[in-house]
């Protein structure tokens, strides 16, 4: 697959938001916390491109935080963008294992969570899944 459906994927990932009515009233602004553990990895550079264009089209506030390999740093900016009142978390599990217990508190709290290129180990731990098999590489 190449980078560029990628890019279109995380787009899709955003444009969940036309879906998800947690929170924010029609008038307000949505907020999408997105945690990815790269930002030099060419794939979540391209997402990043991709979900900027769509949010800016459709009015979306995105926070990108990096966790910089750090499945704990991860899990504590799920719970931030929990705290801070985001309508949407999109997340890059860095391991699909040691995220498990902040998605379930995202979600307990009421914030969606989706993964994005990489799925959690269970899937019903995860409002939803956008991105490839990897099996069937």
């Amino acid at each position: 697959m190449t980078l560029r459906p990628l890019a279109l994927l995380a787009a899709v990932a955003v444009l969940t938001l036309t879906i998800a009515p947690h929170g924010a009233t029609a008038q307000a602004k949505r907020r999408v916390g997105v945690s990815f553990y790269s930002q030099t990895i060419p794939l979540y550079i391209e997402m990043r491109k991709g979900m900027e264009a769509e949010a800016a089209k459709r009015g979306i506030d995105l926070e990108f935080q990096y966790s910089g390999l750090d499945a704990q740093n991860q899990s504590n900016q799920i719970a931030n963008f929990v705290t801070t009142k985001v309508d949407l978390i999109l997340c890059s599990p860095l391991d699909k294992n040691a995220l498990i217990n902040a998605y379930k508190a995202a979600r307990a709290s009421g914030v969606p969570v989706i993964s994005v290129a990489n799925p959690l180990a269970d899937p019903t731990d995860e409002d939803a899944y956008v991105g490839s098999d990897w099996s069937k590489f």
